[in-house]
């Protein structure tokens, strides 16, 4: 059936469209059924298995696929029918992907700068070229600092991927090259709520939650339905929990669960909003603890109880005596009360809160009762702040105090699912990579009195709000080229100016060269140099992993529509044909990696084009999950997806993965990687002693065995000792000399400590012994230096005991209540697909269902006695300035009771002046729906400890003034 113009322009609620070459006929949009007794019927197509990459759910999808002739077309999305996560159901996210993939205004082929000027405002006059000279422009960017031998001086930044087949090119890529310097976006999002989890129980990641049998859900700056990981999960469990269990949202704005929960409020549940003053989270979660502490109502066959020599409870502002107490599952109780807790009243958290003592104590109260089926749920809004990790560590202690962690109805551990690592790549590395990779990062990771990245094996550790910084400063080094894929810093980072002034022709220590892989052009890729088209989901191979429901599964995304433009895979094809190129310029070893290392795990060929390459390396990755099941590359491609067993309750309690194996109140893990940040530097140094005549022998080091041959004499067995594994080493912070039949081994990294065991024989008399030296101060970085000190340059005023236990910060604000009197809420959307839907005309067809917000445009919310303040109505221009951006955003006032009075909320995501012919005017490079971005004058601020860019918890006062 072919559908009729006016039949879609009635669909989306449009008056007119952008005619795109080569559109496909969409009849998902037609008025199909109409006469029949099926309305929702499809004509003619087959669902196919799939996964949506609208946000880092992943959730397992089905795409409606119709062909016609050579065409197949990606029409419409459903759940994946068979998912034991999202169980068949999507969000609004998913629904708008064919949308999306069939945008009139994606990129469509390569393009090549022609101005050589660079800056806001500047044409880049784009003229379309090949992939072939496209790819030859890269590689010799590229080649240029390797034959210079400054590999480091190349950056990679990472946006929205699939997390194994982008190790292709975010991993691998990068340390064959030679350069330190990899960067991915998770730090611009989650990275501090990631902070608490890890530093109380061990977890560094997003948690699941047993929305099926809990009692109490208490949401910490989290809308399940817009953003928590899981919101087709929580949407079809919502309606039962807000009427079978009591739900609290705690939130500055009332957000779309809270608006949901207290609707449904009754005699059978006590579900509230509590519009709290921002950045005061850690206040309410102590004084929470500190009465349920009072109150005797944690839950004690978690953590314990007080054992009859003294003491039989906890009294307000008094010192407990930690021997009058025995633990269980948990470590540092009574070193968490008397650092922190025993003063942190109700009343004293109030005032400083804006919730009632009242509420706060019946908050408290009916969570004790219910423990331990409750839930205290984090997300980005009390967390991605200056001060956010311990706020992080707070919220999270709740769910260890209440025994709720790992138990039945709390938050849960997502269950691991097996799939192939990445191959290994040390081999492939030569001189120039090593010299390269031992080269500081840009980012300054680890420097002592600003970033100290506390143990940078976890998590993302990295952070590019430090880099561009860093970048503009020449400081370590400066930057020539960089290649950026998915990525948009230049509108969704904080200071977002700063992303421009990096790349801006003129400006000292700019990076002169970009390449950027996008599917629509944006406000980075109008300071690129090449612009490199990217799939759309719908059209290509992935492998991801889905987490809701007490199962993870693996998931896949397969190509379901016909590529209707010149486009590649930015995670597989287009690193092959760079590696091709390169080994056409000289540098053989990426693609000798990538066409030898990646084996089709059931034929056990290798891959021969770009084409054969994506597919594989999704089937390598793949492979050990859908075999375990059962399952062929046939079969699985059916199924699109393998689950896991479904999480066990109290899984690992007493071997948690913190340093106590418990669950610890008291970090003694926080106050390690503290101490040993803060410490003088030592080097630890081993040599290990060869003899015999030849074989081989196993040396393990950290855990990781690293392999001697020895064929004629002991002085070569140590000389390819050093050759084969010195770049391995040295990335785990190891170097390695050789002298005769001695290997040395030498931590370089300050404050990394390593084990290594005596040389194991693996064939022939190969033996061998071992020493252990420690040098303090061998090479010393800083000396003199305290926690207290390191507290005090990441904006804590923690100091002492204070620094190793969950407690309340101040917020940090930027901008004086005088001059900028409201505090701003930057506020997320439904409807962002990890802001790559603001070109969609669905977004602003539904964005009033956005709490507060208005269709066909942007707005600035406004509680009603503010406005009254300021003589604003509705429909009113305001000019919103902080103290970063004097010249402002000028933006539409939205009087809105759902936003606490003394504080404003904007939507994230619009404004953006360069993007598509909805979002944007590319003729004036204005906003068409939206002022402007909130991040044109929120400034730039990230959260030490864990190198998360800050955008949430009231950190930016922000000034009203009506226009």
């Amino acid at each position: 059936m072919d559908i009729k113009r006016r039949d879609f322009l009635k669909t989306i609620g449009l008056a007119g469209v952008g005619v795109m070459v080569l559109n496909p006929v969409l009849e998902a949009f037609a008025l199909v059924g109409k006469k029949t007794k099926n309305p929702g019927a499809l004509a003619g197509g087959t669902w196919i298995p799939s996964t949506c990459h609208g946000c880092t759910s992943w959730c397992p999808n089905e795409v409606y696929q119709q062909t016609t002739g050579a065409i197949k077309r990606a029409v419409k999305v459903r759940g994946n029918q068979i998912s034991v996560c999202n169980t068949g159901m999507l969000c609004p996210k998913g629904h708008m992907a064919p949308q999306e993939g069939y945008d009139p205004d994606r990129l469509k082929v390569p393009m090549m700068r022609t101005n050589p000027t660079k800056g806001v405002g500047v044409d880049p006059q784009w003229t379309p070229i090949t992939w072939s000279a496209a790819i030859t422009a890269l590689a010799t960017q590229m080649m240029t600092l390797r034959n210079a031998g400054t590999p480091e001086k190349f950056l990679f930044m990472r946006g929205r991927y699939t997390p194994y087949n982008s190790d292709v090119i975010k991993t691998a890529l990068p340390k064959i090259y030679g350069s330190p310097n990899q960067y991915t976006h998770s730090t611009l999002c989650a990275e501090a709520e990631k902070f608490g989890p890890y530093f109380t129980e061990g977890v560094w990641g997003y948690r699941d939650y047993d929305m099926e049998k809990t009692k109490f859900l208490l949401l910490w700056g989290v809308d399940p339905f817009r953003s928590n990981r899981q919101p087709p999960r929580a949407m079809q469990r919502w309606d039962y929990l807000r009427n079978n269990a009591t739900v609290v949202v705690v939130d500055p704005c009332l957000i779309g669960s809270a608006a949901s929960a207290i609707k449904a409020k009754s005699p059978t549940n006590n579900n509230k909003w509590a519009p709290i003053i921002p950045g005061t989270d850690g206040a309410l979660a102590s004084a929470i603890a500190h009465r349920i502490l009072v109150q005797g109502k944690w839950y004690k066959p978690f953590v314990g109880d007080f054992n009859g020599s003294g003491a039989s409870s906890f009294v307000a502002n008094t010192t407990a005596v930690e021997s009058d107490f025995t633990e269980i599952y948990t470590y540092g109780l009574v070193k968490w009360w008397n650092a922190e807790l025993k003063d942190k009243t109700p009343a004293w958290a109030a005032p400083i809160t804006g919730i009632s003592q009242t509420d706060i104590e019946a908050i408290a109260d009916e969570m004790g009762n219910k423990a331990p089926n409750v839930i205290s749920w984090q997300g980005p809004g009390p967390t991605m702040t200056p001060r956010g990790a311990y706020t992080s560590m707070a919220i999270q202690a709740l769910n260890g105090l209440l025994g709720s962690t790992r138990n039945i109805g709390g938050p849960m551990v997502q269950p691991s699912k097996s799939a192939a690592s990445l191959p290994a790549y040390s081999t492939f590395q030569d001189a120039t990579a090593t010299t390269g990779l031992s080269k500081a990062y840009i980012d300054k990771r680890g420097a002592l009195l600003s970033q100290p990245f506390i143990d940078k094996t976890i998590g993302a550790a990295n952070s590019m709000q430090a880099a561009v910084d860093n970048i503009l400063a020449a400081d370590p080094y400066d930057i020539k080229a960089a290649l950026i894929y998915y990525n948009n810093t230049f509108h969704s980072a904080t200071g977002a100016k700063r992303w421009e002034d990096a790349f801006t022709t003129g400006v000292p220590n700019m990076v002169p060269w970009m390449a950027h892989i996008t599917t629509h052009a944006s406000e980075a890729s109008q300071f690129a140099d090449i612009l490199l088209p990217a799939v759309f989901s719908t059209e290509r191979w992935g492998v991801l992993t889905s987490s809701a429901n007490r199962f993870t599964e693996m998931t896949l995304m397969q190509p379901v529509a016909t590529r209707l433009f010149d486009v590649k895979d930015e995670e597989t094809e287009i690193p092959w044909l760079l590696s091709l190129e390169l080994q056409a310029q000289g540098f053989a070893n990426l693609y000798n990696y990538y066409s030898t290392k990646f084996i089709d795990p059931e034929t056990g060929a290798l891959p021969t084009d770009e084409a054969t390459f994506a597919e594989i390396v999704s089937k390598f990755f793949a492979y050990p999950s859908y075999n375990a099941q059962g399952d062929t590359w046939a079969t699985w491609k059916l199924k699109g997806v393998s689950s896991s067993t479904q999480s066990q309750y109290m899984y690992q309690w007493g071997n948690m993965g913190t340093k106590t194996k418990k669950f610890e109140f008291y970090s003694e893990t926080l106050k390690k990687e503290l101490n040993k940040h803060a410490a003088d530097s030592y080097q630890k140094v081993m040599t290990v002693t060869l003899t015999g005549t030849s074989g081989t022998a196993d040396i393990t080091i950290a855990g990781t065995p690293y392999t001697a041959t020895f064929a004629s004499n002991l002085t070569t067995t140590a000389a390819n000792f050093k050759t084969a594994n010195a770049a391995a080493l040295l990335a785990a912070g190891i170097t390695v000399t050789s002298s005769a039949a001695t290997i040395v081994l030498t931590g370089v990294a300050y404050g990394v400590d390593f084990t290594a065991t005596a040389p194991v024989n693996t064939s022939g008399d190969l033996a061998g012994t071992i020493a252990t030296t420690v040098a303090i101060n061998a090479s010393p970085k800083w000396t003199g230096k305290t926690v207290d000190d390191v507290m005090t340059a990441c904006n804590y005023t923690a100091q002492g005991e204070l620094a190793y236990v969950p407690h309340y910060e101040p917020p940090y604000r930027i901008g004086s209540l005088a001059l900028f009197p409201f505090t701003f809420i930057d506020s997320k959307s439904r409807f962002n697909r990890e802001g790559r839907s603001q070109n969609n005309p669905l977004y602003y067809q539904f964005k009033k269902l956005d709490p507060g917000d208005n269709n066909w445009g942007d707005c600035i919310k406004i509680n009603p006695i503010d406005a009254a303040a300021l003589n604003v109505v509705d429909g009113d221009r305001v000019l919103i300035t902080s103290a970063v951006n004097s010249v402002g955003v000028k933006v539409t006032v939205k009087l809105y009771e759902g936003v606490r009075q003394g504080t404003v909320a904007k939507t994230y995501g619009q404004g953006h002046w360069a993007y598509g012919r909805f979002a944007s005017d590319f003729a004036t490079l204005t906003p068409k729906f939206g002022a402007g971005s909130n991040n044109q004058f929120m400034p730039a601020e990230w959260e030490r400890l864990s190198g998360a860019n800050v955008r949430n918890g009231g950190y930016c006062g922000v000034q009203l003034v009506k226009v």
